[in-house]
């Protein structure tokens, strides 16, 4: 029921606000930092792989591929 209603308000935001992105974390670890390539570029940054996989410390996550 808390999904529906968190989808629901997701689509509403989705439809009423400019300039959205939906990142999901555990699909971002999942697709080898892709996710986090188009979030960074859609926020009008350069994305650098190092940077990132200096941050991101995949054991922290609970994704498939960490």
């Amino acid at each position: 029921m808390w999904l529906d209603i968190h989808l629901q308000k997701l689509a509403e935001i989705q439809s009423s606000v400019k300039n959205v992105f939906e990142f999901w974390p555990d699909r971002a670890m999942d697709d080898g930092l892709d996710e986090f390539c188009s979030l960074i570029e859609f926020c009008g940054l350069e994305f650098r792989m190092k940077q990132v996989q200096r941050f991101i410390e995949p054991e922290l996550w609970h994704a498939e591929n960490a």
